[in-house]
Parts: structure tokens; C-alpha cells; sequence
């Protein structure tokens, strides 16, 4: 039986690996960076790896543990 921090572990692990997924792109892709400061869209890729994020979020994994 896992314990209460494992499960907790395994419930953050996908919405972490989207996380750092998308952050790594973000901070290497100009046209991701101006759309997170409001300006235009992101790219292809970013927009993709946002996607998943976000979904990642809204099934309930919270990044809180």
C-alpha cells in the first residue's frame, strides 16, 4: 500500500511533467514569452504544450500537495 505522500506524488506527477514541459519551451521560445505577457499567441509547439497543461489542471491534479 502506498503511503498518503506517494499518492499525493503520483497525482501531482502529471500535471508536473507539463508543467516543466511547457516552462522549458516557454522561457527558450520568444513568441511563447510575448504571449504570456499578453502580446499575440503562442506558438505551435507552446500552444500544444499549453493545451496539455491545462488540461492536466482541469482533470483535477492541483500542483499543491
Amino acid at each position: 500500500m502506498l503511503s498518503k505522500h506517494a499518492l499525493k506524488a503520483a497525482a501531482v506527477s502529471p500535471w508536473l511533467a507539463e508543467d516543466q514541459a511547457y516552462q522549458r519551451h516557454h522561457m527558450a521560445c520568444p513568441v511563447c514569452i510575448a504571449a504570456g505577457k499578453g502580446h499575440g499567441q503562442r506558438c505551435a509547439e507552446g500552444a500544444a504544450l499549453w493545451v496539455a497543461y491545462a488540461e492536466s489542471e482541469a482533470a483535477g491534479v492541483s500542483h499543491a500537495a
